[in-house]
């Protein structure tokens, strides 16, 4: 196909009217990749219920008798949801759909009671459900899903994602609800701490694609260009008349030694802008300088990234992330259990257990974790909220109303405590204050309060609200996590080791360019002339103008008299064919690098644009496996499906492609 492209771009460089032809080639391409066959639906409805996440559901159980599936009382909470959602993969496996759906209420009102504000493993299922409805043309059954997914995981981008999937499979004209999905699922990604710092290491490892192959295509551009200027100084410099051939191959060896020393892509651009950086103009400087920065910054930017995604694979992450969702099962309390015998000083660490032992209703383990958390650090207002919680389920009514007070001196603008005051003194039948309190944290938080108003219920999960930590707190915290893994702090930083390495190699690279400039403006600096592209060294210059323009140009068109009509019509011809052949050039340029043409003209911002354009929508419809995945995300539609991401990248390569190949007057 490449070398059917450049067939075509050399066939169509000097005829008018090519670029149709052109486009219609590359939308013919684009239709074809558009239209390639995705993985389909799967063959059999088991699959799914099977599941392919975390909550996987052996074959054997899905084999047994319904009576062996229901739950009893006596299982733990967490075990007895997790059987129940089996005997709804059963019912799924028969075709038995109103049990199912009913049994889906059923499970999210456990889920209620069980404090527990995210069961993403359950809405990560459900999602997947949708994609293959979907995929298998049922799509009302498809949104419902979704819809139960969204109740399952509130505040969460994934639920919202598939849905405007699910709207675009059934039908193109969906628009305005495809549109208000994607920006619902937009808004959401900052409620949820673990996706927002997701999307924020996405979109850096992004911008890191997009500096790469920018200026992977403006250094390419760099060789193609001054190649020849080079390799005319390098002809200068050897002694006596070096064959051309030799002179050529002394040149790549000289363009390849970072290779051939085993300093990788960096070093090659890095000596690439030591090179070249004498041949461009201001703006050409400005790019090696910036790519010099690039360079320098990488491996900072690079290292960051990296531990920004293992502490958020982490187990204190992970114990962050549970708490959060309100998730206290088995695996989470001794995740935390571990966690404090390693961090005995760790007060949010005893916070979170404590915390999911209230909603375990082991309110003396509860009690002690909290206090202990408490005496760790006094400060923290939702200390003491959970605090009273616990002492409220445990009836114990004045030490309660106590550690509301406290946490309302610390923070008065938490909307919770005011609530829970407020439960406190309407069971010691003090109706005025209560009421006072509730209209407070109702003009507070009006949405939060009407929430646990609405669930109201006789578990103390349903009658009080536990506070989590803050976003802002978080975020705190977890840049202090991240600098201590760099070996960082913010009292002062410390640079060892290779860190001085990286700080002094761009030091030491300027000084090397400008050095090796200041020898060229002393000994000479090829150029090529603007008009009919010879090139010429310093040397050859007699006037001012001839830094842009070689003396034969010069002689032939500045001369009024004394030149041959002969030589005059070779200079043309010759002027003539240096710039098709600069018009070639940025036309393939063009068509294999997006903006590659532009980047070659001299026009860098509109290249950058063009480039970073498309990189962002085909790294995001073809590589979205090489970026961080967050736990949430749900493989449920078929590669064709993604390929509709690369429609506005392709739209934009096709119209720069056809502005390079428009008409010539």
């Amino acid at each position: 196909m490449i070398f059917m492209l450049l067939h075509q771009a050399k066939r169509f460089s000097l005829r008018r009217g090519s670029a149709a032809r052109l486009l219609s080639f590359v939308l013919f391409v684009c239709g074809i990749l558009i239209g390639l066959p995705g993985t389909g639906a799967p063959n059999e409805w088991i699959d799914v219920v099977q599941d392919q996440t975390s909550l996987n559901v052996p074959m054997e159980i899905l084999r047994r008798p319904l009576s062996d599936l229901e739950a009893n009382d006596s299982l733990r909470p967490f075990d007895r949801l997790e059987k129940e959602w089996f005997l709804r993969k059963r019912y799924l496996a028969i075709g038995d759909k109103k049990v199912s759906a009913g049994l889906l209420e059923k499970l999210y009102e456990q889920m209620i009671d069980l404090g527990a504000v995210r069961m993403r493993p359950y809405s990560a299922s459900l999602l997947r459900e949708a994609g293959t409805l979907s995929e298998l043309g049922r799509h009302e059954e498809a949104v419902s899903r979704c819809n139960f997914a969204e109740a399952f995981s509130p505040g969460l981008p994934e639920p919202h994602k598939i849905m405007a999937q699910v709207y675009w499979k059934q039908s193109k004209l969906n628009l305005y609800r495809i549109a208000l999905e994607w920006i619902m699922a937009l808004r959401s990604v900052p409620e949820s701490f673990d996706h927002a710092v997701y999307f924020i290491i996405n979109v850096s490892l992004t911008l890191m694609i997009i500096g790469i192959a920018f200026f992977g295509a403006f250094y390419l551009v760099q060789l193609i260009r001054y190649y020849p200027l080079l390799m005319h100084n390098i002809y200068e410099a050897l002694p006596g008349e070096p064959h051309r051939a030799g002179t050529a191959a002394m040149t790549a060896l000289i363009l390849a030694a970072p290779l051939l020393f085993g300093l990788g892509i960096y070093g090659l651009c890095l000596f690439w802008a030591l090179l070249f950086w004498s041949y461009g103009r201001s703006k050409e400087r400005f790019l090696h300088l910036l790519f010099i920065l690039f360079t320098a910054a990488g491996p900072f930017y690079m290292g960051g990234l990296q531990r920004g995604m293992e502490l958020l694979h982490s187990d204190w992450i992970q114990a962050v992330i549970h708490h959060q969702d309100g998730v206290s099962d088995d695996a989470a309390v001794a995740a935390l259990l571990g966690l404090t015998a390693h961090h005995p000083k760790d007060d949010s660490l005893f916070f979170m257990l404590g915390t999911a032992y209230k909603k375990r209703g082991e309110y003396a383990e509860a009690e002690a974790r909290l206090e202990k958390a408490v005496s760790l650090n006094p400060d923290m207002a939702v200390y003491y909220n959970n605090l009273g919680n616990a002492f409220y389920a445990g009836r114990d009514l004045a030490k309660a109303v106590d550690m509301y007070k406290q946490a309302i001196a610390h923070d008065p603008q938490i909307a919770s405590s005011y609530f829970n005051l407020s439960a406190a003194h309407r069971d010691q039948l003090m109706l005025q204050e209560s009421e006072a309190e509730y209209n407070k944290a109702k003009e507070l938080d009006p949405d939060r309060i009407s929430y646990y108003v609405n669930i109201l219920g006789p578990s103390y999960n349903r009658i009080l609200i536990d506070e989590t930590f803050t976003k802002e707190w978080l975020a705190g915290r977890f840049t202090d996590q991240l600098l201590s893994m760099a070996g960082m702090h913010t009292k002062g930083f410390s640079f060892l080791g290779g860190k001085v390495l990286y700080l002094v190699a761009p030091l030491v690279m300027l000084l090397a360019v400008f050095s090796l400039h200041y020898v060229r403006k002393r000994f000479g600096i090829a150029r090529r002339c603007v008009k009919c592209g010879a090139v010429y060294c310093r040397r050859c210059r007699t006037i001012v103008e001839m830094d842009l323009v070689c003396s034969q140009c010069i002689h032939v068109f500045e001369k009024q008299s004394g030149v041959e009509v002969k030589q005059r019509t070779k200079k043309i011809i010759e002027i003539r064919r240096y710039m098709d052949k600069k018009i070639e050039t940025r036309r393939i340029l063009g068509l294999l690098i997006p903006g590659g043409g532009y980047i070659y003209s001299g026009r860098f911002l509109k290249g950058f644009f063009v480039l970073s354009f498309a990189v962002v929508f085909f790294v995001y419809a073809f590589f979205r496996d090489f970026l961080c995945q967050d736990p949430m995300t749900v493989r449920a539609f078929s590669l064709s499906a993604r390929f509709w991401f690369a429609i506005p990248a392709l739209f934009l390569y096709g119209l720069s492609v056809m502005h390079l190949y428009r008409p010539r007057g």
